[in-house]
């Protein structure tokens, strides 16, 4: 009896040192201050799982009407009238193109052709342009060599895998009328013709590559996976206070097994979105279960089939942290979700993060 009772406690001992070597400070009440759902958690990996944020895009904007460029200047075909993008990328008049820079028109007043040269990685690039009213049909645009689209086409429109879009929101000044003409995806030159019309500024934003995924630890990131079958992510892009912040799709894989040194039975995560920026899609793998692709609602009939439940589902209102030291942000829809099973040593939980956070991934107080 003695030695039972003794082995007891030495069992009672070894199991509070477990957790308490993985707690850490950052453990406690998770969700309770901020989305009143009352959800306790044991110990929560995604509070203080070790990432490095992703630097936000980088945005580099030329404008044509500045100091920096040619005043009252004229090119002609064939002459290089400048380099963009930090001064690195040629613009390069065409066969038969001529170019006022800055003379009695703001920028570059244009008649003809001018390329525009790019790095070929995937990247936004704006051009604010503007013509005469009702000119714009005589104006227009060539991507990687695909041939010519004028501007008086509806957009928008993809050319290979590059989306090309005219948005006429700008402020139009005097006799001109004003646009931004954008282009989405991998590119490597844009040639522009102008019909005595004129550009005035390109801003150029690219994306940051990811951090590589190590998908050797106890927690890392993996794909996600939408309803047809595509990869849509595999990172987030900023950690908050409460879990991740992202653009994108991102799951996280958690080997609770090794993380505490014991399998619990009992799990919770918290999904904050936008309902019109988001599809409410998550991804959810379980021991003995497939990669279940469903919206949180649909999650416990599914979960059923293979054994295991979902103790708790809460739908409310409430915030959205986007990086760990701005204000949240009021008005997002959040998903609480409780599941348990007899054997949860392995999860992989992830969301479509387009402008949503996947925080409070958790093992659960009983």
């Amino acid at each position: 009896m003695i030695k039972s009772w003794t082995d007891s406690v030495l069992f009672v001992i070894v199991l509070l040192t477990v957790v308490s070597c993985k707690k850490e400070d950052n453990d406690g009440i998770v969700n309770d201050k901020y989305n009143n759902q009352g959800l306790v958690c044991l110990t929560c990996p995604s509070l203080f799982y070790d990432y490095a944020d992703i630097p936000p895009l980088e945005t580099i904007c030329d404008d044509f009407t500045s100091s920096e460029w040619p005043q009252g200047t004229l090119f002609y075909d064939g002459d290089t009238i400048g380099y963009t993008q930090g001064g690195i990328s040629p613009i390069v008049l065409k066969t038969d193109a001529f170019c006022a820079f800055n003379s009695s028109e703001p920028g570059i007043y244009l008649i003809g052709p001018a390329s525009f040269r790019f790095n070929g990685d995937f990247q936004i690039a704006q051009f604010e342009i503007y013509g005469f009213n009702d000119q714009y049909d005589q104006m227009g645009f060539e991507v990687n060599g695909n041939g010519f689209i004028s501007l008086g086409d509806d957009f928008p429109l993809s050319i290979g895998d590059v989306v090309v879009d005219l948005d006429m929101s700008a402020e139009n000044i005097g006799v001109w009328e004003y646009s931004y003409l954008i282009f989405e995806g991998v590119v490597n030159e844009i040639e522009i013709t102008g019909f005595e019309s004129g550009i005035v500024n390109l801003c150029v934003t690219t994306q940051n590559t990811p951090p590589e995924i190590e998908k050797t630890g106890s927690v890392y990131f993996d794909d996600f996976i939408d309803d047809d079958g595509n990869i849509t992510g595999s990172y987030p892009n900023s950690k908050t206070p409460l879990g991740y912040y992202g653009l994108q799709g991102a799951s996280l894989v958690v080997k609770f097994d090794e993380f505490l040194g014991y399998s619990p039975v009992k799990i919770s995560f918290v999904h904050s979105y936008f309902k019109d920026d988001n599809t409410t899609l998550i991804n959810i793998q379980l021991p003995g279960t497939p990669l279940i692709i469903c919206t949180p609602d649909s999650l416990s009939s599914v979960l059923t089939y293979y054994g295991y439940q979902t103790n708790y589902y809460h739908f409310s209102s409430g915030l959205m942290w986007q990086n760990e030291s701005s204000e949240p942000v009021s008005g997002a829809s959040i998903d609480s979700i409780i599941i348990s099973g007899s054997d949860l040593n392995q999860i992989k939980i992830g969301a479509d993060m387009n402008s949503s956070e996947l925080r409070s991934i958790c093992s659960i107080l009983e």
